[in-house]
């Protein structure tokens, strides 16, 4: 791999071991991919940063990058912990605790803003072409797809070094010539959040680490859009996917011979249902944006019978906190900077969401979970 003098220098340990130790990261894993040399990032973005995701070798490995100065050369943030850690939902035991609280620290050591969100673009919104180093999954599909900024779906670690060093590796998504559709699917008429999110659980299933082109009756807005993507990411493992009408047309080559495939509209029915015995209906994964609160403050008429919840970053609950205080006097209980696929649940047993992310974690975890319309959970809650 070509290095320029300053990507040497990081390599030589001229710069600190911290830097030296990322950089041997960012550099073998290029090299094992192919990478020629390295590119120049704007926002990196580190996933598996709760403590029931990454444990005591996770912990160990930032307490030691931070001990050796390693700082953040770009804007960097992290995804949510495995609690609120305003209110300390869901309870959780006093060592997982403190190994949280251990992690954040070490992170701000380092320079990385902790945002505790899934959804950083909702904080800056990165362009078309920019380069990102992200680790979230679902972050990484907006971000290709909707967005048009050029990142692969890369490992915590490799996100964290990536952010230290201010470089990537120049292989896989970070080249044009890699983001090109090999199947073109076609969707039914959808009408509502969970239903993007059911169609984006059975694009995962057909296209797995593929791109997709994927063609709409209606256009869907850019939070139906997210809905689809994190369900595509985890059912298969889309990094991105060219949707019609919205993925900036310059980030993408186009490809005329495409294997096309309808989904029907059975196959996104089966997925939902409507079961109210539930211990827990959840909303938020990825983390909500500005319009998805004041759509659940509208539809959500009086004061909710089941436990509810909703994840939003911490940044943007500052933000709308007049939205928040009517959803919370409804009973919702609004979480900061965690969600149920990161978090040691316990309590719950049957759980509804909207969410074909959480609703494919879950499941893997043991959880009876079923996914529910977002324009139904007001009267099944409300109950």
């Amino acid at each position: 791999m070509y290095l320029t003098k300053d990507e040497e220098h990081m390599l030589s340990g001229e710069y600190g071991e911290g830097v030296q130790e990322a950089m041997r990261i960012i550099v073998k894993v290029g090299e094992l991919l192919g990478a020629e040399k390295l590119v120049n990032i704007s926002h990196a973005h580190a996933s598996g940063v709760s403590y029931g995701t990454i444990g005591e070798p996770g912990l160990h490995w930032l307490k030691t990058l931070a001990s050796k100065g390693a700082k953040a050369r770009v804007y960097a943030t992290v995804n949510p912990i495995g609690f609120d850690p305003f209110k300390i939902i869901p309870p959780v035991s006093k060592e997982f605790y403190l190994k949280q609280m251990e992690i954040m620290k070490s992170f701000e050591e380092m320079g990385f803003d902790v945002t505790l969100t899934c959804t950083p673009y909702y904080l800056r919104e990165p362009k078309p072409l920019e380069r990102l180093a992200w680790g979230e999954s679902s972050a990484v599909a907006y971000a290709n797809s909707v967005l048009g900024a050029f990142t692969n779906r890369e490992g915590g670690p490799v996100a964290v070094a990536a952010a230290i060093t201010g470089k990537i590796y120049e292989a896989g998504l970070q080249l044009k010539e890699n983001r090109r559709p090999e199947l073109m699917i076609r969707l039914p008429q959808l009408n509502d959040y969970a239903e993007y999110a059911a169609a984006g659980f059975r694009i995962g299933e057909i296209a797995g680490t593929k791109i997709p082109y994927v063609t709409f009756e209606k256009t869907p807005s850019h939070w139906e859009a997210k809905a689809l993507l994190a369900a595509s990411a985890a059912s298969g493992g889309v990094a991105m996917a060219v949707l019609e009408g919205i993925t900036p047309p310059s980030t993408y080559l186009m490809n005329d011979k495409m294997e096309k495939i309808e989904i029907e509209r059975k196959e996104i029915d089966e997925l939902i249902d409507n079961i109210e015995d539930v211990d827990l209906i959840y909303h938020g994964c990825p983390h909500v944006s500005i319009e998805e609160l004041i759509f659940l403050n509208k539809s959500i008429k009086g004061k909710v019978k089941k436990e509810f919840w909703v994840s939003v970053a911490p940044k943007l609950y500052e933000a709308v906190r007049p939205i928040i205080r009517e959803l919370e006097k409804k009973g919702i209980k609004v979480l900061r900077g965690t969600c149920p696929v990161v978090a040691p649940l316990k309590e719950f047993k049957k759980i509804a969401t909207t969410s074909a992310k959480t609703y494919f974690y879950l499941k893997r975890k043991g959880f009876d979970v079923t996914i529910v319309r977002l324009s139904e959970v007001g009267s099944v809650a409300v109950r």
